[in-house]
C-alpha cells in the first residue's frame, strides 16, 4: 500500500491500493462517519424520458456498511453521497464503492488520523511474502497459496489410485502427476512464488519431488520437502495447523500473536491474574493501564456497533498511550481460530489486576 497526507492538517489521506492485503487493512482501518473518494461509475438519467446511462465520475460517500470477503480481490463499501456533480442530483443517495488492487482513494476523517493509526499503516502495509504448498497423497493432490491472510485452496484433483478401487500403472499415475505439473507451473510462473512446500507422505512426496525439482531450479525456486502422514486436502489443514507455514513463511504478525496467544493459555493454568480474556477483562485491564501485549481479531476493528467500537477505541487508545504492543489478526487464519476460543481478545498484563 502507498499512503501519503494530501492536507497539512492530518484529516486527508491518500491511499493506493496494491495487493489483496491492503484491502484487508484497509477495512480495519476505516469507521463510520469517514468520507471515502474515488472515481466511480453510476447510473444516471440524462435527460427526462430517456434510458439511464452508466457515467464515469468522482463521488464521495460517508461510510457506512462495509463487505469484506478474503480471497476475492474486492472490498465494498456503501454509504450516502455527499460529494459528487451537481447536474445529477447525487446527494443523499446510497452508492457503493468496489475497492481492489489498482483503486486509488481519498479517505478524510473529521478528528484527523492517529499516531496509532500511522503506526498500523507502517506496520502493516509493507509487503509480504506467499508461499505455495502442494499436498499429495496416494488417491489426491490439492494446491493451494498461505499468506498473512491465510490458507486459500486453488485446485484439487483426484489421482488414479493403485491397488484400491481399481488399479492403474506406476507410467499412468505419472502421467497424470505431468499434467498437474504444468497447471502448477503455469500459477508459479504467473503469481512469481519464491518458495513452494511440498508436504505429503515420504513416498509420494519423494516422486512428485523429482517431476519438479528442475524446474523450480530454473525459476530460481526454493523448494521445501515436509513429510506428513497425510496429503490432499486433510493434509493442507494438518500443516496449517500445525504452524509450520507462518514460520516458513516469517510473517512475524502471526508468529507474534500466536507466541501471545500459547503464553496466555499457560497463564491461565498458572497465573490468571495477568491475563485478561474477552472484552470485558481487557476492558477493566485497560483501564488500569495494565496492558503489555494485545491480540486482538480483525473483527472487532470492523465492527459498526456504536457502543462496542467505543469499547475497542479505548483499549487499543489505552494500550497504546501506555507503551503496549497491538496484534491483530486476520479472521480467516488459523491463528484466529485459537485467538476466537479466548473471547477475540486477549490481554497479557505487565502486573496483577487490582479489584477496586
Amino acid at each position: 500500500m502507498k499512503y501519503e497526507f494530501k492536507d497539512n492538517k492530518g484529516k486527508l489521506l491518500g491511499i493506493f491500493i496494491e495487493r489483496e492485503e491492503d484491502l484487508w487493512l484497509l477495512y480495519t482501518l476505516l469507521r463510520k462517519g469517514d468520507i471515502v473518494t474515488m472515481r466511480t461509475t453510476r447510473d444516471v438519467s440524462i435527460g427526462e424520458g430517456e434510458e439511464s446511462k452508466r457515467i464515469p465520475m468522482v463521488l464521495s460517500i460517508m461510510v457506512n456498511t462495509m463487505e469484506f470477503q478474503p480471497f476475492t480481490n474486492r472490498l465494498r463499501i456503501r454509504g450516502l453521497i455527499v460529494e459528487g456533480p451537481e447536474k445529477y442530483g447525487l446527494r443523499g443517495h446510497y452508492h457503493s464503492f468496489n475497492i481492489e488492487p489498482g483503486s486509488y482513494i481519498e479517505v478524510y476523517r473529521e478528528a484527523g488520523w492517529t499516531r496509532r493509526d500511522i503506526r498500523r499503516l507502517e506496520k502493516y502495509a509493507v509487503s509480504t511474502p506467499r508461499l505455495l504448498v502442494i499436498s499429495i497423497d496416494d488417491d489426491e493432490i490439492a494446491v493451494a497459496e498461505y499468506s498473512f491472510l491465510g490458507l486459500r485452496i486453488i485446485s484439487s484433483m483426484s489421482l488414479p489410485t493403485m491397488g484400491k478401487i481399481y488399479i492403474v500403472s506406476v507410467d499412468e499415475r505419472l502421467g497424470r502427476l505431468k499434467e498437474e505439473i504444468n497447471s502448477i507451473l503455469s500459477i508459479m510462473q504467473r503469481e512469481n512464488y519464491r518458495t513452494i512446500l511440498l508436504i505429503g507422505p515420504s513416498l509420494w512426496v519423494e516422486q512428485f519431488k523429482e517431476l519438479l525439482e528442475d524446474q523450480t531450479r530454473k525459476m530460481k525456486i526454493d523448494l521445501k520437502i515436509e513429510m506428513r502422514p497425510y496429503g490432499g486436502l486433510k493434509g493442507l489443514k494438518d500443516v496449517e495447523s500445525s504452524g509450520l507455514l507462518h514460520k516458513l513463511l516469517g510473517t512475524t504478525v502471526l508468529q507474534s500473536a500466536n507466541q501471545a496467544i500459547e503464553t496466555a493459555l499457560q497463564r491461565l493454568s498458572n497465573n490468571q491474574r495477568t491475563v485478561a480474556i474477552g472484552l470485558f477483562e481487557v476492558k477493566k485491564a485497560a483501564e488500569q493501564k495494565a496492558i503489555e501485549k494485545l491480540v486482538i481479531l480483525d473483527e472487532y476493528l470492523s465492527t459498526f456497533d456504536s457502543s462496542q467500537r467505543e469499547e475497542i477505541e479505548f483499549i487499543l487508545e489505552s494500550t497504546d498511550a501506555h507503551g503496549g504492543e497491538i496484534i491483530i489478526v486476520p479472521s480467516t487464519t488459523n491463528v484466529a481460530e485459537k485467538l476466537r476460543g479466548l473471547g477475540g481478545v486477549v490481554g497479557l498484563l505487565r502486573f496483577e489486576l487490582y479489584e477496586p
